[in-house]
């Protein structure tokens, strides 16, 4: 890739370098993008598996484990973020019910509980960091 923007320069063809920029960006969001097919894959033959051999009765507890996990990922690929007037609103449903759902789902599926309530727990942290420094900074 070094070589490649070298040239670009070598040749003064600047417009080539942001030709090369979108065409890194478009690898990048391919790539976010296998990523969510291969969790979705996985999220389909663990459900089966479990069906098959736990019973309906862990399923049902697997699935919060999966909705809480879909939430966070939601949360987490969507460029938006609260302002201070709806703050409490956006911890609330983005960050505390995730949790609420893994701690239901916590003996059904150990890791992906923890998967969600760590970077849950860390968010909520950072939000009531940034509301503090801002009431204390205003």
């Amino acid at each position: 890739m070094l070589s490649i923007i070298s040239m670009c320069h070598k040749f003064h063809f600047t417009d080539n370098i942001k030709i090369i920029k979108f065409i890194l960006l478009c690898i990048l969001q391919i790539k976010h993008c296998i990523i969510e097919i291969t969790i979705f894959c996985y999220f389909q033959f663990s459900t089966i598996y479990i069906y098959y051999t736990e019973g309906v009765r862990r399923i049902n507890r697997v699935i919060f484990v999966y909705i809480a996990l879909i939430i966070t990922l939601v949360r987490f690929f969507t460029p938006i973020h609260p302002s201070f007037s709806n703050l409490i609103y956006w911890i609330f449903v983005l960050y505390f019910i995730p949790i609420i759902l893994c701690v239901i789902g916590f003996k059904a599926e150990k890791l992906i509980a923890t998967m969600v309530i760590i970077p849950n727990f860390l968010g909520i942290l950072y939000r009531l960091y940034a509301y503090v420094t801002h009431i204390l900074f205003m």
